[in-house]
């Protein structure tokens, strides 16, 4: 999702303020879509809730892409109801809202019904310890493989370069 802000509830800051050096963590574990009471609107870190939530889900996979920061999947399905999609909150085990997505330059191109919606977004804790917020998901198992693959790609293409220099170097030595 391109427009849009990511923020911290007052709320979500106070659970990882309690959960540092006390041992536990912070839970996401849900996406929640609105539809921001029909309007795009500037996030609040006050907000305790979406503003019209109309649509929940496990968070499906995840994949870490920095300290704290994960690239997180989720989808709603073609049967669920349709919406148009102007808030995203990231929901921890208790059912709190940690996270918010929104903005006033969220338009109407996302919808949800018809056709699967995929979320694909990446959300960062900077400046949060190690540790103490986790995203209660599987790994994304696929990924691993893909990276793995164009490791292994690399080191081929690699080997595959030195032959074509040494195979050259012979040729012109024979002439």
């Amino acid at each position: 999702m391109t427009a849009g802000t990511d923020i911290f509830t007052t709320l979500g800051l106070t659970k990882i303020r309690n959960a540092a050096g006390s041992g536990s963590q912070v839970k996401i574990k849900y996406i929640a879509l609105g539809d921001g009471q029909g309007a795009g609107y500037a996030p609040n870190p006050a907000q305790v809730t979406l503003r019209r939530e109309l649509l929940r889900t496990a968070i499906e996979r995840h994949y870490p892409v920095g300290i704290n920061a994960w690239h997180v999947n989720a989808s709603f399905p073609t049967d669920a109801t349709a919406i148009t999609v102007r808030e995203m909150g990231f929901i921890d085990e208790d059912g709190d809202l940690i996270a918010l997505w929104a903005g006033a330059d969220v338009g109407n191109d996302r919808r949800t019904g018809v056709i699967e919606y995929l979320i694909k977004h990446i959300i960062a804790f900077d400046g949060i310890a190690d540790g103490i917020v986790i995203i209660d998901a599987p790994l994304d198992a696929y990924l691993d493989n893909a990276v793995l693959q164009l490791a292994t790609d690399a080191v081929v293409i690699d080997r595959q370069l030195a032959q074509c220099k040494q195979l050259r170097d012979l040729t012109v030595a024979a002439q």
